[in-house]
């Protein structure tokens, strides 16, 4: 049983920036994908940015990244002070009794839809200031974030593999006591 009086040790700031950092990166390359492909597709106005423009965007898109992990650690703290409902869902994972090979599906399919939504938008507000176009219909950021729900399944597959391999080779860290 949980100890309510004791607290976990909370993840630091540079583990929600890098985490974050990684599979917004992730997201972002895959959603640039996604609205090509949706483009095509559908037949949307084309989108085809240049090379250097990718680039450009993602170094603001970093920016994002980074207040959107700093946001995202404020509101998990407020939610759950004592890391309490995280040493469960950890020692449940652990325990084999969620999550054998898709972990974390559904903040997978939550993080790869909204990273394709803000990558849109960013592409949206940012293209103008950097001297090219890039307008997109609603129905073509949402077609191209529902592809990019791919991604997110892939992502929770490959960490679910990557978490079943650890723990068959005896490598998968306990859950964290109180």
């Amino acid at each position: 049983m949980l100890e309510p009086q004791k607290q976990m040790n909370p993840i630091s700031v540079w583990t929600w920036i890098w985490v974050t950092l990684m599979w917004g990166s992730v997201f972002y390359f895959t959603s640039i994908f996604n609205l090509k492909l949706s483009s095509t597709l559908f037949q949307f106005k084309p989108f085809d940015p240049e090379f250097s423009d990718v680039f450009t965007i993602y170094g603001f898109f970093i920016i994002v990244m980074v207040i959107i992990a700093l946001v995202s650690m404020v509101i998990k703290r407020q939610l759950d002070p004592n890391g309490e409902k995280q040493i469960q869902r950890q020692k449940e994972v652990f325990e084999g009794k969620r999550e054998k090979l898709f972990v974390s599906f559904t903040g997978s399919l939550a993080t790869s839809f909204g990273f394709g939504v803000l990558t849109a938008y960013s592409y949206m507000y940012l293209s103008s200031l950097l001297g090219f176009a890039a307008t997109f219909e609603i129905a073509h950021v949402l077609y191209a974030s529902g592809l990019n729900l791919i991604a997110g399944i892939l992502a929770s597959i490959l960490v679910g593999i990557i978490f079943f391999s650890l723990k068959m080779l005896g490598k998968l860290p306990t859950p964290q006591q109180v």
